[in-house]
């Protein structure tokens, strides 16, 4: 009920409707997060209630804490909670990784000024802080929590009701008419769920239940069933017209078209899918073929779609909620501009460091994050510093959102691998290690984006 609840409350936000209703414009955005938290598994029972109320309390006066004269303290006051509620109902849903590296930030934010130059922070408040990061439109309700709540939600309904509506069944079963191979129905199934789902871990364990099943009972090894499944689920981050949201992230960031970027990476994409679809061709061996089923197509169930859509989209709202207290913390402390003049520094020495430096601090960064979270950090952290060398800022963004993908498939945390592994019953890091070579082109790519801009149409 809840997963309707939130979805019905977002289209109401994507129609503008609120602004017929005469409500401010960040109300959809904090009455969402309060869904979300409730939504997320975070809290049981009663305990469900505490983000609705804070939900409530900051929607009711939130036009006073603009204005200090006519500000209720109390509620004001309250504001700081929305910060341990979001690191709790992150460390519930997405894991420890992610929750302990907002926390860092959160740490620097606090007491970074006792840390030594050049990584010296600015003074600040901690209870001033937390207000700016919980109330304040930049940091946890700004630019990421808007484009989830706008943009990727659309594009998650459209891939419920196509999933809903068994579109994307017939797809697959249209490939299985073409390919008969098990390992490429595979690769273009997964890529196919991985370019809408937004994250290579879902995708993998969505698809994978039938794909790496198929590809063992077909003759494929454990460990290579697993890596092909995980390696093409990863890779529909990187596939237009969705990039699973990262499109419209990258527009919003450089100020262009969602065109212009989709347009830019089918190239490379097709190369990393040639690529794959290639080594599974040749690798190939004792395979049998498998049939295409009968099955069809079928109207949408609108109540499993809106609530598919608003479960998808609490768990993506969260991360983008502790992706905004990041932002709120590099905005205040100055972290940013530190850091990207440390790396520009590097730069003017070696690009080519630089560029490995970058690629490293993506791929650690990334370790344990869902694609979009990963590229959103590092896209603010680390782009700056290529753009600030002379690097095209398209082919600097593409650079981190690569090097942010591959991080799912890099030991020693590669969840898109372990989460096939689970499925398989194989070995995690031998199909880590497997993955990374059929991914080859995803490691190699983002080298080639900095020195032959063409590769994404810069001319």
């Amino acid at each position: 009920m809840l997963q309707v609840a939130l979805s019905c409350l977002l289209l109401i936000g994507v129609l503008d409707l609120d602004f017929y209703l005469g409500t401010p414009i960040l109300d959809e955005r904090v009455f969402s997060l309060a869904l979300g938290l409730a939504l997320a598994q975070s809290f049981s029972g009663y305990w469900r209630v505490l983000p609705i109320i804070l939900g409530a309390v900051t929607f009711l006066y939130y036009d006073s804490f603009i204005d200090p004269y006519s500000r209720v303290t109390w509620a004001y006051n309250m504001m700081v909670l929305w910060i341990p509620l979001v690191l709790f109902g992150i460390w519930r849903l997405a894991g420890k990784t992610f929750a302990i590296v907002v926390g860092l930030f959160l740490l620097y934010g606090y007491f970074g000024n006792l840390v030594p130059k050049p990584f010296k922070a600015y003074p600040l408040e901690p209870f001033d802080l937390s207000i700016f990061l919980a109330a304040d439109n930049t940091a946890m309700l700004g630019i990421s929590m808007n484009i989830v709540c706008t943009v990727v939600f659309c594009f998650l309904l459209l891939g419920s009701a196509l999933k809903c509506s068994n579109v994307i069944y017939l797809i697959n079963n249209y490939i299985k008419r073409v390919f008969k191979d098990p390992a490429k129905i595979s690769v273009c199934s997964s890529m196919l769920f991985g370019s809408v789902s937004g994250s290579a871990v879902s995708n993998v364990v969505s698809t994978g239940q039938i794909t790496i099943p198929l590809m063992i009972s077909a003759g494929y090894s454990r460990v290579r069933a697993c890596a092909i499944e995980a390696v093409a689920s990863t890779g529909g981050q990187i596939m237009p017209p969705v990039m699973g949201a990262a499109a419209f992230l990258m527009a919003s960031i450089l100020g262009m078209s969602y065109t212009d970027i989709a347009i830019a990476g089918i190239i490379p994409a097709l190369i990393v899918y040639g690529y794959i679809l290639l080594a599974v061709h040749l690798t190939r061996s004792n395979t049998r073929t498998v049939p295409a089923d009968n099955k069809h197509l079928t109207w949408p169930n609108i109540r499993e779609m809106l609530g598919e859509t608003g479960a998808n989209t609490s768990s993506i709202m969260l991360l983008a909620a502790g992706v905004g207290l990041v932002i709120g913390v590099l905005d205040q402390t100055g972290l940013a501009f530190n850091l990207a003049t440390i790396l520009a520094n590097i730069g003017q020495n070696s690009q080519f460091l630089l560029l490995v430096l970058t690629a490293i601090i993506c791929i650690v960064l990334g370790m344990g994050m869902p694609t979009t979270t990963a590229y959103l950090i590092v896209a603010i952290l680390v782009a700056p510093a290529l753009i600030k060398v002379g690097i095209n800022p398209l082919s600097a963004h593409f650079f981190v959102l690569y090097f942010s993908v591959i991080s799912m498939l890099t030991p020693p945390v590669a969840l898109s691998c372990l989460a096939a592994a689970n499925i398989g019953k194989a070995d995690p890091l031998r199909v880590s290690l497997y993955s990374l070579l059929y991914a080859a082109p995803i490691i190699i790519l983002p080298f080639l984006f900095v020195y032959i801009p063409a590769l994404l149409l810069v001319f």
